[in-house]
């Protein structure tokens, strides 16, 4: 009986959920990177002018880390451009900056705890609806035990009738 009802498969299903929402949540938490970047030829000029394209590059790296509702990031781009109408020189640029963010990760710790509380309400439902159909199924059994007995007493009865019915 527990092995097909279906009850019990939708509350083991709700765990598994629970768990896997859980691992998601975590992972949020977690280290994360981001990289971005572009590379392509890149000029300006006068209608004189002979069009001269150079190559213009960007990339950009940013590592981020929630800790307990805040966030800790750290980032670093390193550009290169090419010249303009004006410019006598190419701009490069590199930045590196640090960022910690204060209680904005505390939607993805409430995620965590949500998830645990939906596992463990489905534990609890997983439970409860075990030993319900461990009761129901002790319920059929007595309620078998009961009706066997009874058709024993009916035979008897009859067998006690049929000798009355002899001996008279």
């Amino acid at each position: 009986a527990e092995e097909n009802h279906p009850d019990l498969k939708i509350a083991q299903l709700r765990m598994q959920v629970g768990h896997f929402e859980e691992r998601i949540a975590k992972g949020k938490e977690g280290f994360r990177v981001d990289l971005t970047g572009f590379i392509g030829q890149a000029g300006s000029n006068f209608e004189t002018e002979d069009l001269d394209l150079k190559t213009e590059r960007n990339f950009g790296i940013r590592v981020s880390r929630a800790w307990g509702g805040s966030t800790l990031s750290s980032s670093y781009t390193d550009d290169e451009s090419a010249r303009r109408l004006g410019e006598t020189d190419r701009t490069e640029a590199r930045v590196s900056s640090v960022e910690l963010g204060l209680f904005d990760a505390l939607k993805g710790r409430g995620d965590v705890l949500e998830a645990r509380a939906e596992e463990g309400r489905a534990q609890e439902d997983f439970k409860e609806n075990l030993l319900s159909i461990m009761v129901e199924a002790r319920e059929a059994y007595y309620g078998y035990q009961e009706a066997t007995l009874q058709v024993r007493n009916a035979i008897e009865k009859v067998k006690f009738q049929e000798e009355a019915v002899k001996v008279t």
